[in-house]
């Protein structure tokens, strides 16, 4: 499922609990939703299973779940959406890729907030080390 426009993917959003059985990969790239708009989607998705695959990340539902060492979100726009669950690969995460993200100033405020607790990480963003 593809999504155009911030109107229609936040509309979209009240609809997908009904495929959430079937659900395996959106792609709300390129709609502008913002962090409330996120929170909308973030919070339709909790409820389909078989999501393996969200604006091209295949690694998702791993984020989620936490404990990932190396996290590739360039291109994905999932930087912000995904930052609250970075800290529950606080204690595993060495390298994170977020170019390409759209990340305004509140936007690297919430994945930095959310690296700074992450001792292992060793390369953000692609640019080599941060030690």
């Amino acid at each position: 499922l593809s999504v155009g426009g911030r109107d229609l993917a936040l509309a979209v959003c009240r609809y997908l609990p009904r495929s959430a059985a079937t659900l395996t990969s959106v792609d709300f790239r390129n709609n502008g939703l913002g962090a409330a708009g996120w929170a909308v989607v973030m919070d339709s998705l909790e409820g389909c299973p078989r999501l393996s695959s969200v604006n091209g990340c295949e690694q998702y539902k791993e984020a989620l779940i936490g404990r990932v060492a190396a996290l590739d979100l360039n291109g994905t726009e999932l930087a912000l959406p995904l930052s609250p669950f970075l800290l529950r690969s606080s204690e595993t995460l060495t390298s994170l890729d977020v170019r390409n993200n759209r990340l305004g100033p509140a936007g690297w405020g919430a994945v930095l907030d959310a690296l700074e607790r992450c001792p292992r990480l060793a390369s953000l963003n692609g640019c080599g080390q941060i030690r």
